[in-house]
């Protein structure tokens, strides 16, 4: 047993096999925001998921140095579409509905501006990106408020519950 390769591991990797670089900043944020747009699919918080994804997305696209790779672009457009029926349910008996749809398209428009050279931006009529920003900024905005309407619920259904114990706490007594 004293040459059992499990009992003489030093803690490196073998020889000739080199450590995976280290994830950028940038790559960080691409998982962060294909997590939050899974969690939208997935059905948890919704409207929480989103408005932080969105909210994340217009920082990060903010920061003019930064572009994202074709699979990068890809992988968010892929989440965005997993998650694309999910966060038009949030407006399904909405007159907002129409406006959730063209919001939804506006991100993915915003996601392929980000991997976009400069080149292939000034090919585009210069209001596109600022209302792509536009509609993302409504659909963060929106999903934000319906975060805020939840609140309201849940300490609404708290005040209720609280009230009916203390019913029957002096009824019992």
């Amino acid at each position: 047993m004293m040459n059992d390769p499990e009992l003489d591991y030093n803690g490196l990797p073998p020889l000739g096999c080199e450590a995976s670089p280290e994830p950028t900043e940038l790559e960080h944020k691409i998982g962060w925001l294909c997590d939050c747009l899974a969690r939208v699919a997935a059905g948890t918080e919704q409207a929480f998921n989103l408005s932080e994804a969105l909210c994340s997305l217009q920082t990060e696209m903010s920061r003019r140095h930064a572009r994202i790779s074709r699979h990068q672009r890809d992988q968010l457009l892929r989440s965005l579409a997993l998650a694309h029926t999910p966060i038009l349910r949030l407006f399904d008996a909405s007159r907002e509905r129409p406006t959730a749809v063209q919001a939804v398209n506006a991100v993915a428009g915003l996601i392929c501006w980000w991997a976009e050279t400069d080149e292939a931006r000034d090919t585009r009529h210069k209001h596109l990106f600022a209302d792509f920003q536009a509609y993302a900024r409504w659909l963060r905005n929106t999903c934000h408020n319906l975060c805020l309407l939840e609140d309201i619920d849940r300490r609404a259904n708290q005040r209720r519950t609280e009230a009916v114990a203390d019913i029957l706490r002096r009824s019992a007594a």
